[in-house]
């Protein structure tokens, strides 16, 4: 039996009754790791890149505080600083131990209503995720596999649980379930497989809205998926 982690964050909001027009989808990303590999490999390496930049591994790596420049990562104005920085994340994101797999929905042509048995957009993300996991067949039976998400407080928490919990009865939620169900983390207390569905979601969704845009990180993230036989899919335009 072997022990796994999914962790998921999204990009994008996954309400359909507003669509923001800089950015009109909503993007699950899933980080499929074995536990040994992610304490032996995943969070060392993300600590060391902290602590070569900052001096310290308590920082958060959030995609749009990167983006930004913000807090912690002003010092990325210095283009210097920023390629370098950029380059050693990019390449870490390529070459640990873990399958991504990802689900873009373009919410300006969606069908609605969702499909039977879909509350929201998440759960319809979720699914898919999920059940590309098990359709992989990296999983084997007797293993464990613990879902963990960002808690964002109350109700979104409330509203990820119901998505959760709508996923269809058959293997591909019993398989989540038997590992302990679902599990919250707040972005405090700095968890690297966060952090890594945080920095994979958004680019499979600037690739969708905009294909010709050069798109370094989506090209280093596709290649993995192919090589580390992960997914990503598309519902939409």
């Amino acid at each position: 039996m072997r022990n796994w982690h999914v962790f998921v964050d999204e990009s994008g909001d996954h309400c359909l009754d507003r669509v923001d027009p800089e950015f009109p989808v909503f993007v699950l990303a899933a980080v499929l790791v074995e536990s040994e590999a992610y304490v032996g490999a995943v969070v060392p390496a993300l600590a060391k890149l902290k602590a070569e930049h900052w001096g310290h591994e308590g920082v958060v790596l959030h995609s749009s505080d990167i983006r930004r420049r913000v807090g912690p990562f002003a010092q990325l104005n210095s283009e210097t600083v920023r390629e370098r920085f950029l380059g050693q994340l990019e390449g870490l994101m390529h070459a640990l131990p873990f399958a991504l797999f990802v689900s873009v929905l373009d919410k300006r042509s969606l069908a609605v209503p969702l499909p039977s048995g879909m509350s929201s957009p998440y759960s319809l993300a979720l699914t898919s995720c999920i059940r590309q996991i098990v359709a992989s067949g990296v999983l084997q039976p007797g293993d464990c596999l613990r879902l963990i998400a960002e808690s964002r407080g109350a109700q979104e928490d409330s509203n990820l649980r119901a998505a959760f919990e709508s996923l269809p009865q058959d293997a591909t939620s019993a398989i989540v379930r038997s590992g302990g169900g679902l599990r919250f983390a707040a972005k405090r207390l700095n968890v690297a497989g966060l952090q890594l569905a945080d920095l994979c979601a958004r680019p499979f969704g600037r690739r969708v809205i905009n294909p010709a845009m050069p798109n370094r990180t989506f090209d280093l993230l596709h290649d993995k998926i192919q090589r580390d036989g992960g997914w990503f899919g598309f519902s939409g335009k």
